[in-house]
């Protein structure tokens, strides 16, 4: 299978089988023609050791230092070697889980070897006015729980979007095959990013501008590790500027605000400018 993460087509080829039938509307609605820039490709091995596979998925994601033994980086293509007692075990969470940290590395490996600036980022994205709003916050935020109050076809994804530029300077969002919580049915084009909104549980619907300088701290976490898999402490480094450079650029040109809101089906109106709603 190709499946389009932000603009590059990345082959899954998943020879282990992985609990995820219940995602594979998610991947399957980003499915696209070849060839592809990068490859994972996930097989079962009876020999691998459980403890070593996970120690490799932070290296990977460069959260320990060393090379992998069981996920390995060669050229444009990744291969996890999944132990066959883990893939066992796997629930509707970790594997899931496992899988994003795979499409994750490949959408970073695509973005260095093409040297196009692209990120993702983490949040439920609303269409509105041909566009969306950028719903976020740490786990547990809402955004999940907003995004299940939407109208059909209101949803592009509410997990994560990957955030790029155009020739004028805006900066558009395109839904991923990351897997959610709901499958998105808005646009696969990228579109232009209204505004972008930090959630807040609350027991009224509350919009709430934020200074842009102010809101760089909270867009920072929301912005997914941009390093090549395996990176090194240069890679670590650019690594940072380049999220920062990513969150000032958010703050700088889009509205931020912060929205508290009750979990009912009046917020998303509210969020979205469409209905009542406190503001200020």
């Amino acid at each position: 299978m190709i499946v389009r993460i932000g603009s590059w087509p990345v082959d899954l080829d998943l020879r282990a089988p992985l609990p995820v039938h219940r995602w594979l509307p998610w991947l399957q609605r980003h499915e696209t023609d070849g060839p592809a820039v990068v490859s994972v490709r996930v097989v079962p091995d009876r020999n691998a050791d459980a403890a070593t596979f996970l120690e490799d998925l932070l290296r990977l994601q460069g959260l320990a230092p060393g090379p992998g033994r069981l996920v390995r980086c060669a050229g444009p293509a990744i291969e996890a070697r999944v132990p066959e007692g883990l893939v066992e075990t796997l629930d509707r969470t970790g594997a899931p889980r496992l899988l994003n940290i795979l499409l994750c590395a490949a959408f970073n490996l695509a973005r260095a070897s093409r040297q196009r600036d692209e990120v993702l980022f983490h949040a439920a994205a609303l269409v509105a006015d041909g566009g969306v709003v950028l719903a976020t916050g740490p786990s547990g935020a809402g955004k999940s729980t907003l995004a299940g109050l939407a109208r059909p076809g209101q949803v592009l994804h509410d997990e994560a979007v990957a955030l790029s530029t155009d020739g004028e300077g805006r900066i558009l969002a395109r839904g991923t095959p990351l897997l959610g919580s709901l499958v998105g049915e808005g646009p696969l084009d990228p579109l232009p990013v209204r505004r972008v909104a930090l959630l807040e549980h609350g027991s009224a619907n509350r919009r709430r501008r934020i200074a842009p300088v102010g809101a760089v701290p909270d867009l920072l976490p929301q912005i997914f590790r941009l390093s090549v898999p395996f990176p090194s402490s240069r890679d670590l480094a650019l690594e940072a500027e380049a999220r920062l450079h990513w969150a000032s650029r958010l703050a700088s040109s889009i509205p931020v605000e912060s929205f508290s809101f009750a979990p009912e089906p009046s917020a998303v109106p509210a969020l979205l400018g469409e209905g009542s709603g406190e503001r200020s």
